[in-house]
């Protein structure tokens, strides 16, 4: 009997030390991402959102305190056989497709909001693979969309997800994927050790995020 407080203390640090080696092959992931990507920059961890658990984050943000956020999240992966490291796994389908489900079912809330799935897009090289898979799903007000932009791919054994979720103008539905989808392939790139490609043109800025009600903020579901 004296010793069952001892074999649960040891059971409970073996769980811990499984834990952190899980973690390790994701934190090593994030550390290979570059402290800037085009006009986004990454955030101090104290100062990022917490993601949510079981997953790992590094968030970068553009413009200063109040410009908008991009977050690359990294998950594990299911164990099941025959996936893999593409943007077209199962497992990452499943995972845009329950990011677009959540979104839905939290516009059904709001009322005098529209809700639509723009047409999925990939992000790749070119004459190449690629890279991510990406949804769209726009809540529509009056003035405003408010936009989730989800990207994903299987690497490593993981789920690498890149996300923007933002407030703009209806007119800057193209500019806002075009700023994703060019932060997305670098940071995938970075995460490859590809070379990264030399632009044709100059990487589009991100434009101001729209303040969004807080009350709105809070409800919104982020990954």
């Amino acid at each position: 009997m004296p010793f069952r407080p001892i074999a649960l203390l040891l059971l409970l640090l073996t769980a811990a030390c499984a834990g952190r080696e899980a973690a390790q092959p994701r934190q090593a992931l994030l550390d290979q991402l570059p402290g800037r990507i085009n006009d986004f920059v990454a955030v101090p961890a104290e100062a990022s959102p917490a993601p949510p658990a079981g997953m790992l984050a590094r968030a970068y943000r553009a413009g200063g305190s109040e410009g908008p956020l991009i977050r690359v999240t990294v998950q594990p992966r299911p164990a099941v056989q025959g996936l893999t490291d593409t943007p077209d796994s199962l497992d990452v389908r499943a995972v845009l497709n329950a990011e677009a489900t959540a979104m839905f079912g939290f516009a059904g809330n709001l009322p005098q909001i529209r809700a639509e799935r723009g047409s999925d897009f990939s992000i790749g090289r070119q004459g190449g693979q690629p890279l991510l898979r990406c949804v769209d799903i726009r809540l529509l007000g009056r003035d405003s969309v408010l936009r989730n932009l989800t990207c994903a791919t299987g690497l490593q054994g993981q789920v690498v997800r890149v996300q923007m979720v933002t407030g703009h103008r209806p007119d800057q539905l193209e500019l806002v994927q075009r700023v994703v989808a060019e932060f997305g392939g670098k940071a995938i790139e970075s995460l490859l050790g590809l070379p990264a490609e030399p632009a044709a043109v100059p990487p589009a800025q991100a434009p101001e995020e729209q303040q969004l009600p807080p009350e709105l903020l809070r409800r919104l579901p982020r990954a």
